[in-house]
């Protein structure tokens, strides 16, 4: 094989793309190629860095990820739209964990197989369709110079506004969030114990779209803590003045402490987070979609990292497999949601997030939040087993909240959804 051929180039060396590689065949003696955008792999950071248990089962599999874990959390903490009533619910060992992102991704892309070549700075720019024998074409631009290449199997693992979807008329994200996350040294005092918590704010009126989240974290061996919120992307302008005005409201009421006098922040991160559900047409003749640009994405805690790593090891066998045949087969490659759904309903669990988004989306007034927040407290002891069942064993929040008792509460709470929806579609109307 030509030093510019490769059996598989995968454009993006962030959890897709690296779960891809380090679950490939180790004596198959595969040539690979690893593409990043990013002047240096793991730069800048689009991920709050949060995984299921579920996942930390899996990246045990190929990686050690327990020494890249700074938190083990046990507890949610929800927070009213006034920021002045929460709840808690715990269960007794952690669902989520906090990850020191950058170092993780840093050496997820690090002590490689001696068949893994990784570029950083260099940018994907197209690929021609495979020829007789199975080639693409593929341009790329590495440190400002066009390079061609060629491969057997191209991966696109670039992110929710994937360039090798668009390029090979693959089926694209089209809804998303924009979630933007700034780290501070400092403390959260919130809760009887929060470095074990993650909390989740019910913005209502303040900030329609989402929400806002706090964790606790470690940086540089200080204790330090994450802030954050989503609005929806035609939103999102403003995103970080309301998130300027989130930190400050949290420091008027003593529910954070940042050690700089300043109040400055040690890293502002940002992206777009697909929420659209996983996408149909995400494969062709030499080419895959896992990860964001797939769709594998949703808007909860820990969600992306989770579809990024179950897509990048199920791909890992597909695409051996294809590779194999000696003639490509294409129905290998649509088995991907299976698969991945065979790891407790994940794909199942990214369609089911389309419903609870439309729900969230309807509720406009603090009346419907506050509703919505009674009915939920009510069984906050099931609350966050069923968070975690619905990502683990497929149990929803109608199921928790959907009981005799709870039956007055959620007709005054459809009632408000209603008066919310009318009153929307009133202004669309108007405008």
């Amino acid at each position: 094989m030509n030093e510019n051929e490769f059996d598989i180039i995968v454009v993006g060396a962030s959890f897709a793309g690296m779960s891809f590689v380090r679950n490939l065949p180790r004596n198959s003696n595969l040539k690979i190629l690893v593409v990043d955008a990013k002047v240096a792999i793991g730069a800048t950071v689009e991920s709050t860095g949060l995984i299921t248990e579920h996942t930390r089962r899996l990246f045990s599999g190929f990686f050690d990820i327990d020494q890249y874990i700074t938190n083990k959390i046990t507890t949610i903490g929800v927070i009213t739209t006034d920021f002045e009533e929460c709840f808690f619910s715990k269960q007794p060992t952690p669902w989520i964990y906090q990850t020191d992102t950058k170092k993780l991704i840093q050496s997820l892309a690090s002590n490689l197989p001696p068949n893994v070549t990784v570029w950083p700075d260099t940018f994907y720019l197209e690929n021609d369709k495979p020829d007789d024998f199975g080639w693409m074409n593929i341009t790329l631009t590495k440190q400002g110079k066009n390079v061609n290449l060629k491969t057997k199997f191209l991966i696109g693992a670039d992110g929710g506004n994937s360039r090798v979807a668009k390029i090979n008329n693959l089926d694209e994200n089209k809804k998303f969030l924009f979630g933007i996350e700034e780290v501070y040294f400092g403390k959260i005092n919130l809760g009887p114990n929060p470095n074990e918590t993650i909390y989740h704010f019910w913005f209502g009126e303040f900030s329609l779209g989402y929400g806002g989240w706090l964790s606790s974290t470690i940086i540089e061996g200080r204790p330090a803590f994450r802030i954050g919120l989503a609005k929806k992307i035609g939103d999102s302008k403003d995103s970080k003045k309301i998130l300027q005005q989130f930190t400050t409201i949290l420091l008027q009421k003593k529910i954070i402490t940042i050690e700089n006098q300043d109040n400055s922040s040690c890293g502002t991160y940002g992206s777009n987070i697909p929420i659209g559900g996983p996408l149909q047409k995400f494969y062709c003749t030499g080419v895959m979609l896992i990860g964001d640009a797939a769709g594998f994405c949703g808007a909860f805690s820990a969600d992306g990292i989770k579809g990024a790593v179950i897509s990048g090891i199920e791909s890992a066998k597909i695409v051996s497999t294809y590779l194999s045949c000696k003639l490509p087969d294409n129905s290998i490659l649509k088995s991907l949601h299976t698969r991945m759904n065979a790891h407790h309903n994940v794909i199942t669990y990214y369609k089911k997030q389309i419903f609870y988004r439309f729900v969230w989306d309807i509720m406009r007034s603090n009346r419907t939040f506050r509703q919505m927040f009674k009915i939920i407290k009510k069984e906050k002891e099931g609350f966050l087993k069923q968070f975690c069942d619905s990502k683990e064993k497929g149990k929803g929040l109608i199921f928790v909240v959907l009981k005799l008792r709870n039956i007055p509460s959620l007709i005054l709470y459809a009632f408000y959804l209603l008066i919310d929806l009318f009153k929307s579609k009133s202004v669309k109307n108007t405008d």
